[in-house]
C-alpha cells in the first residue's frame, strides 16, 4: 500500500535518498531501500525515528504493531517477530529476518502498553516478542552464540539483525546489543508492577515476560 501509494505520484528515490521514511496514520514507519523500495521499519517506528511518531503514545502504537508480528513457533512453543525484509549487500533480495533491536524495543512498547490499560493482548505480545531471544538466528529468533577472544566459551549475543546461515557474528552490531540490554531490563520492570488500569489483566504473561527478559538480560 505504502509503495502504490508513493509510485503513483512520485519517481524512484534517488541512490543518496536511502533511508527515506514516509509514516502511515498510525505512526507505523515505513523506509527507502534501493531496489526494494519501502517497507515497515520495526526498530524507527519504536525508537521514535527524528520524531515522526511522537504524537501517538505507548497504546495507539503498540494497536498499530499488533497486526505486523508474524507468529512462529520454536521447540512448540509460540513466538512474535516483527520482520524486516532487506538484505543489505543484496540489493533487490526481499527476504524476511528479524532484529534482537527491533524485539526489544517492541517487547517494551508493549509492555508500557500493558501497564497503560491492563489489556491482555499487550501482555501476551511482549512475553512472544521475548521468547524471540531464546530461539537461534537459524531458527529463527535472534540468539547467537559467539566467543571472543576465539577458542574460549560461547556465550549469548542478541544480534541486531540476523541472517540465517552466515557467521555467527554477522549482524551482532554491539550498540543493537547494548539497546536489547537495556530494553529487557526495562521490560523486566515495567512488567513487574501490576497494570495501572483493569481492562482484561493478565498477570500470568506479566510475569512469565518480566522473568524471562531478566534471565535473558542475566545471560
Amino acid at each position: 500500500r505504502i509503495n502504490a501509494w508513493w509510485y503513483a505520484r512520485r519517481i524512484a528515490p534517488k541512490p543518496k535518498q536511502r533511508g527515506l521514511t514516509l509514516r502511515e496514520p498510525d505512526g507505523v514507519l515505513a523506509s527507502y531501500w534501493e531496489g526494494r523500495g519501502f517497507a515497515v521499519n520495526p526498530v524507527g517506528t519504536t525508537g521514535r525515528w527524528f520524531g515522526l511518531n511522537r504524537d501517538i503514545g505507548p497504546v495507539g502504537l503498540a494497536e498499530a504493531l499488533l497486526p505486523l508480528g508474524v507468529k512462529r513457533t520454536y521447540q512448540g512453543k509460540p513466538y512474535l517477530v516483527w520482520e524486516y525484509y532487506d538484505v543489505p549487500d543484496q540489493p533487490g533480495v526481499i527476504r524476511p529476518g528479524v532484529s534482537g533491536m527491533a524485539q526489544g524495543r517492541v517487547a517494551q512498547v508493549m509492555s508500557i502498553a500493558y501497564s497503560q490499560t491492563g489489556d491482555a493482548r499487550f501482555a501476551e505480545a511482549a512475553a512472544e516478542a521475548l521468547r524471540s531471544f531464546a530461539v537461534p538466528v537459524n531458527r529463527g529468533g535472534v540468539l547467537t552464540m559467539v566467543a571472543y577472544p576465539a577458542g574460549t566459551k560461547p556465550a549469548p549475543w542478541y544480534v541486531e539483525r540476523a541472517y540465517p546461515g552466515s557467521d555467527p557474528w554477522r549482524g551482532a552490531a554491539l550498540n543493537g546489543f547494548m539497546v536489547s540490554i537495556l530494553e529487557l531490563r526495562s521490560v523486566e520492570a515495567v512488567l513487574s508492577q501490576p497494570p495501572t488500569a483493569s481492562a482484561s489483566p493478565d498477570p500470568t504473561s506479566a510475569t512469565q515476560g518480566a522473568q524471562l527478559a531478566r534471565q535473558l538480560a542475566d545471560e
